[in-house]
């Protein structure tokens, strides 16, 4: 079985439930094939570089996975079909992937803390001052390009 990734953009105008029900349609069409999803991330609202079918922005998702070439070959007949699918973009990351492995891997990864949360409370008020200390330069930075172009 071979990994795949898919980038897809899907029609910013949809509404959030139609969205969902996309999003859950191409998954249960992996799944369905004997695929596993290792992942799906969602990138949010973000604006194309060129227009495309008449839109200036897109909702992008990313769906990493594993699964036989005709699970793939039907998704993208699918994406092609929907026009709730801008554009969309498949690439093979791995060749031969063990699924049994890769799940645990996974798992693995989803029962360690993150680092963010063994900080204590200390280090996260430095951090937030560090923060704060670099928007109150952006706002001098500002400040002087503006006397400069005066």
């Amino acid at each position: 079985m071979k990994r795949y990734e898919t980038l897809f953009i899907a029609d910013p105008d949809l509404p959030e439930d139609t969205r969902t029900a996309l999003f859950d349609r191409l998954r249960e069409l992996i799944t369905a094939g004997g695929g596993f999803i290792a992942a799906f991330d969602e990138w949010g609202l973000r604006k194309l570089a060129y227009i495309v079918k008449r839109k200036k922005r897109g909702y992008y998702a990313l769906l990493d996975y594993c699964a036989a070439g005709k699970v793939v070959q039907e998704l993208e007949r699918v994406m092609r079909i929907d026009d709730r699918v801008i554009r969309f973009l498949t690439v093979v990351k791995d060749e031969d992937v063990n699924v049994d492995a890769l799940r645990e891997e996974l798992e693995r990864k989803a029962a360690q803390p993150e680092p963010e949360a063994e900080l204590g409370e200390g280090a996260a008020k430095d951090a937030g001052d560090e923060e704060s200390g670099v928007e109150d330069m952006d706002a001098e930075d500002d400040e002087e390009m503006e006397e400069e172009e005066n």
